[in-house]
């Protein structure tokens, strides 16, 4: 059974350190905001996604790769990525990421 979305107006609570999956929290014609985990060790090989995203560490450490650079992001780091960059993510830590996804569906 797939869960409910957030619809516009509604308050979402995150809870970063009692997260234990990942889920979408807001599905809309353009936007997705995705709560997502990885524990310590998960790596996340190249790929890209279908818009511009801006990626943040809430709880954790990762390392991120992209534009042939490897960065450590920690917790209250943010960082934007364009349409469709190839990117990789390789988790220090148990994380948790707040990703904002901008799509350009029709």
């Amino acid at each position: 059974m797939a869960l409910p979305h957030a619809r516009s107006g509604e308050i979402i609570s995150l809870s970063p350190h009692t997260a234990h999956r990942s889920e979408t929290l807001v599905r809309d014609d353009h936007m997705e905001i995705v709560q997502m985990v990885l524990e310590a060790g998960k790596h996340l090989k190249q790929h890209m996604a279908s818009g511009a995203m801006i990626m943040q560490v809430l709880k954790g450490a990762i390392d991120v790769e992209a534009h042939g650079n490897s960065q450590r992001m920690g917790s209250g780091h943010l960082m934007f990525l364009r349409d469709s960059e190839p990117h990789s993510v390789l988790a220090h830590e148990d994380t948790v990421l707040l990703l904002s996804i901008f799509l350009h569906r029709k």
